[in-house]
Formats: C-alpha cells, sequence, structure tokens
C-alpha cells in the first residue's frame, strides 16, 4: 500500500514537474521575443500572452504589470487588437476578485467593442463567452436573477457566432453551459432542449456524451415534476377565480342592496324634511293669523274706549294731534259697592257690566 502511495506521488511530481517545465519553457520564449523584437505589435502581442502565462499563477503581481504595459503600449502605437487582448487580461485579473466587478466588465465590454470594430468574429465570441462566464459567477457575490439572464444573452450571442465559424466543439461547450443557466432560472425543457444540441455536437465530434446524457435525465425529472406542479397550480389558480368570482358577485349583491337601503333611507329623510318644513310653514301661517287675530282685537278694544274720529286719525297718521277746547266737562264717578261687587264677578262679567255703564255715560253726554 505504501508502495503503490508512493508511486502515486511520484507520478504526480513528474506530471507537475514536467508542466512547470514546459510553462518555464513558454516564459523564457516569450521573454526573448520581446528582448529581440524590433516589431511593436509583436512586442506588444508578446507581452500580452506572458501577462496571460503568469496570471495561470499569480494574478496580481507579475501578470498585471505585463498587461498593463502592454495597454500603455497598445494605446500609444494604436494597436488596436493588442489593446484589446490587454483589456481583456486586465479584465480577467480584475475578475478574480469579484468585489472589482465593475471594472472587469468595463474592460470586457471596450474589449468586445474593439474586436466588433475589427471584424475579429471569433474574438468577439470569445469575449462574449468570458462576460457570459463572468455574470454567471458573479450571481454568488450578488444573488440576483438577472446576472443569468445576462449571462444568458452573452452566451446565445456567442453561440450563434460560433455556428456561423463552424466552431462545433466550442458550440457543445456553450450549449451545456446554457442548459445549465436554463436550470437555474428553472426552465427545464430548455435546459433539455439545449443538452440535446450538445449531445448532437459531441456525437458528430467523436466525443463522450455521457455527461450530457446524465444531465438531460435529471432535467428531464426535474421537468416533470416542475410540469406537475404546474398542473396542480392551474387546478388552485382555476379555484381560486372561481372563489374570487363568488365573493364577487356576494360583494356586488351586497352592495347594490346597501345602494337600495341608502336611496330608501334618503327618500325618508327628504320625504321628513319636506314634512317639517311644511309644518313650519303652517306654524308661520298659524303664528301671522294669530298676530293678525291679536291686532284686530286691540284696535277693536281701542275704538271702544275712544272716540272714533281719534282712532281713525291713529290708524291713518299714525299718531293724534292734541286738540284744545274751551269748554270740557269732567265727570268723577265712584260706583258704589264696586270693590264687593267685582269680587264675586269673573272677569269677562266684569268687563261687560263696566262696558254697559261708559256707554250709559257716552249717551248722557
Amino acid at each position: 500500500m505504501k508502495k503503490a502511495t508512493l508511486f502515486l506521488f511520484l507520478c504526480l511530481l513528474m506530471t507537475t514537474q514536467g508542466v512547470y517545465a514546459q510553462q518555464c519553457a513558454r516564459l523564457d520564449s516569450l521573454r526573448r521575443i520581446i528582448r529581440l523584437s524590433k516589431d511593436i505589435k509583436v512586442h506588444i502581442d508578446a507581452l500580452n500572452m506572458l501577462s496571460a502565462e503568469y496570471a495561470k499563477e499569480s494574478p496580481d503581481g507579475a501578470a498585471l504589470v505585463f498587461a498593463r504595459k502592454a495597454l500603455n503600449l497598445a494605446k500609444k502605437y494604436k494597436h488596436e487588437k493588442g489593446r484589446a487582448d490587454a483589456l481583456v487580461n486586465i479584465g480577467l485579473i480584475d475578475y478574480k476578485e469579484l468585489t472589482e466587478y465593475k471594472k472587469a466588465i468595463k474592460h470586457f465590454k471596450e474589449a468586445l467593442t474593439i474586436y466588433t470594430k475589427l471584424g475579429d468574429k471569433s474574438k468577439v465570441a470569445e469575449t462574449q463567452e468570458v462576460i457570459g462566464k463572468f455574470y454567471f459567477d458573479l450571481f454568488y457575490l450578488r444573488s440576483d436573477q438577472g446576472n443569468y439572464r445576462n449571462a444568458l444573452e452573452y452566451y446565445q450571442k456567442a453561440l450563434a457566432l460560433r455556428k456561423e465559424l463552424g466552431h462545433k466543439k466550442q458550440m457543445a461547450k456553450i450549449y451545456e453551459v446554457i442548459s445549465e443557466l436554463y436550470g437555474h432560472l428553472n426552465e427545464s425543457q430548455k435546459a433539455i432542449d439545449a443538452l440535446i444540441e450538445a449531445e448532437k455536437l459531441l456525437e458528430d465530434l467523436g466525443e463522450s456524451k455521457t455527461n450530457s446524457t446524465r444531465l438531460i435525465s435529471k432535467y428531464k425529472a426535474k421537468y416533470e415534476q416542475i410540469q406537475a406542479l404546474e398542473k396542480r397550480n392551474q387546478y388552485y389558480l382555476i379555484g381560486g377565480i372561481a372563489l374570487l368570482a363568488v365573493l364577487a358577485l356576494v360583494l356586488l349583491f351586497t352592495a347594490m342592496r346597501r345602494k337600495k337601503v341608502a336611496q330608501q333611507m334618503k327618500q325618508q329623510k327628504d320625504t321628513v324634511v319636506q314634512q317639517k318644513k311644511e309644518l313650519e310653514e303652517q306654524a308661520s301661517t298659524i303664528a301671522k293669523q294669530k298676530s293678525i287675530v291679536e291686532n284686530a282685537k286691540e284696535e277693536i278694544e281701542s275704538f271702544s274706549l275712544v272716540p272714533s274720529y281719534v282712532f281713525d286719525e291713529i290708524r291713518e297718521q299714525g299718531y293724534y294731534e292734541p286738540r284744545q277746547y274751551d269748554k270740557v266737562s269732567v265727570l268723577f264717578a265712584d260706583l258704589e259697592d264696586f270693590t264687593n261687587v267685582s269680587q264675586g264677578m269673573g272677569s269677562d262679567k266684569l268687563v261687560e257690566e263696566l262696558n254697559v255703564t261708559f256707554n250709559k255715560f257716552d249717551e248722557i253726554s
């Protein structure tokens, strides 16, 4: 057992050393090109490749230095492809730290614009895939379904270009990623369709499709569950709509009934108000009639106490002009036993007796 473990460790060490040796050889070659090349474009492209190699091990160190150097030279000598490559390298370095995602996406989109102007469809597709992966990974920092939608948009654009260029292997990979995105978005049928397309392409390329077949089975099961859930939700929805319809009818009937009762109450209130108004008018009429009667009574009583010409003058002018008489008679009379007699009479009878007595006085005078 120990010998087997030791053997595996030695094999791994040799493999690692072999890979490391190959990488060192590539780095040496690129440094040599940078040192000896007199073509500035070749120099810039070598700096970008050197940055990409260093980024595999230490993105924050030499990789960033070489990428920025390449970007500055590309801007200075107007090497647009070199500038776009440098922007992608810097974006990938920023991409390692997702907290710098705003800078990264800015560099990627700027590079994408340059590749599009240059008409480099392969680079455009490659950058679109990078942006798609960026949004895919960004979801884990900012849990927003919009990131999955953005990733899907860029992968679909890249897929269209890969189809145009006939890059079947890249198309298969993109279909697998798109399938995963649809899975996250709970669109299982589209996920299955994308995996089937990936499986067809892998079959044409003669490559293994075991993983795709397994994922298709997984998404089919999930899709069937979702279909059953959606069917059940439809029943719930229909039941809910029916319940809402019944509630709406009950509310409508109640509202109509309340409206009718309100109208009846309003009519009753209007009737009461009208009756009150009529009663007030009748009371006012009675009060006026009573006032007229009282005024007439006062006039009659006044007429019986003063001469008619005095009464007529007061009624016409509102006052009586005093007159002077040279000869007048004044009668002082005492009614015998008036106090005792009047105490035994009612007021009406007393007034009647006095009236008779004073009328006799008027006849004598």
